[in-house]
């Protein structure tokens, strides 16, 4: 009797069991389908900037912000690197090493050779090939009848780290070293650390990516890490976010100590170019870029829109990471370091899409003074 009754209580548990993981596996697949719902509603939705008034008189800009759109996405390389994944279209191309193509570049054997290094500013957020940094660098070169092979490896959400590393890679692996490398830097040096690490010495992904490479160490003794990765878990968070409404990113409890931090890292970078430089024998130029947060330029509506949404409830801590770090890389002057912090103050136009990102005619701007800059003709630090 005992038996009888020890067995048809195993039977109810299994029975338990299968109801509640079909009932587990079918809350999976809902939160599945409503994520992939909810990517396709994305997709369906043009990226903000699309409606900037500045964009209207571009004929490319329908197409350029559709591929923009498709193309944000990233895959890892070797040393802890992000680049762009492979894209291929109308206004818009990546190669498969992760870098975007640019035009008025001629890389014949006899022609100087151009690296450049940045975050999504250098690799050309709002801009199509012919219309980024590098393109425009480029094209000025061609005008004076010295064409350059100038190479984009700038990339999303890369500081001046980053790029030090890649070129460190590159120049190990290259055929042709370079003649001068370029950096543009300061969007993500700054915001990186004041609003997602808290420290100068993290990349933006660190405390994400920490966990799960940290598992593949124990993951054969047996791991629960794939329950992060859970759609009905992203799907509640996802949910959590949108009930809670925006909010600011948390504020440093030590800003200016954060800022010393960040400026002196910044230097160390520029230390390991100018050695690299020195061993490898090619000239270097670091540029600070203009920031919609320092400067003095006038905001037209459409750029204190597009600051807004970017930097919303965080505006204030974006001030005072400029506030905090700026005057310190001011104050000490290099050779090889040029801030064009002020750049665009007295420009009466658009030139921002936000706070760290540039419409064509920014770009043009920018891309002038570092000809200017390189050719010995513009001034050193402003």
């Amino acid at each position: 009797m005992a038996r009888e009754r020890l067995r048809a209580l195993l039977v109810r548990a299994a029975w338990s069991a299968a109801l509640l993981a079909l009932l587990l596996l079918a809350v999976e697949g809902g939160s599945f389908l409503a994520l992939r719902a909810l990517a396709w509603r994305a997709r369906s939705m043009p990226l903000a900037p699309r409606a900037m008034a500045a964009y209207r008189q571009y004929p490319w800009a329908e197409a350029f912000w559709r591929e923009q759109k498709r193309q944000l996405s990233l895959e890892y390389h070797p040393f802890g690197l992000w680049r762009s994944r492979p894209f291929s279209g109308e206004t818009i191309n990546v190669d498969a090493e992760g870098v975007r193509l640019t035009l008025h570049s001629r890389c014949e054997p006899g022609d100087a050779r151009a690296w450049l290094f940045g975050g999504s500013s250098m690799w050309g957020f709002g801009s199509p090939d012919a219309e980024t940094i590098p393109s425009l660098l480029a094209k000025r070169y061609a005008e004076a009848g010295r064409p350059v092979c100038a190479v984009n490896y700038g990339e999303d959400s890369w500081r001046a780290a980053q790029g030090v590393v890649k070129l460190t890679l590159e120049l190990q692996r290259a055929a042709r070293r370079p003649d001068v490398v370029v950096f543009l830097n300061g969007c993500n040096d700054l915001f990186t650390p004041f609003f997602l690490t808290g420290r100068a010495d993290r990349e933006w992904d660190f405390a994400l990516a920490k966990p799960w490479l940290d598992d593949l160490v124990t993951r054969r003794y047996g791991s629960l890490a794939f329950l992060r990765a859970a759609n009905t878990l992203t799907l509640a968070q996802r949910v959590a976010t949108r009930l809670k409404g925006p909010a600011a990113w948390p504020r440093p409890s030590d800003p200016e100590r954060l800022g010393a931090e960040v400026a002196e890292d910044f230097f160390r970078q520029i230390g390991a170019v100018d050695a690299l430089a020195r061993g490898y024998g090619f000239r270097y130029a670091f540029f600070w870029q203009p920031l919609a947060v320092t400067g003095s330029k006038r905001m037209t509506a459409e750029e204190q829109e597009g600051i807004q949404r970017q930097l919303g409830l965080s505006y204030d801590l974006a001030r005072t990471a400029a506030a905090s770090t700026h005057p310190l890389i001011r104050a000490r002057p290099r050779s090889n370091l040029h801030d064009l912090a002020g750049l665009f103050d007295g420009h009466a136009g658009s030139v921002y899409i936000d706070a760290c990102h540039f419409l064509p005619e920014g770009n043009r701007l920018i891309a002038d003074r570092m000809y200017e800059v390189l050719e010995g003709r513009g001034p050193a630090r402003r």
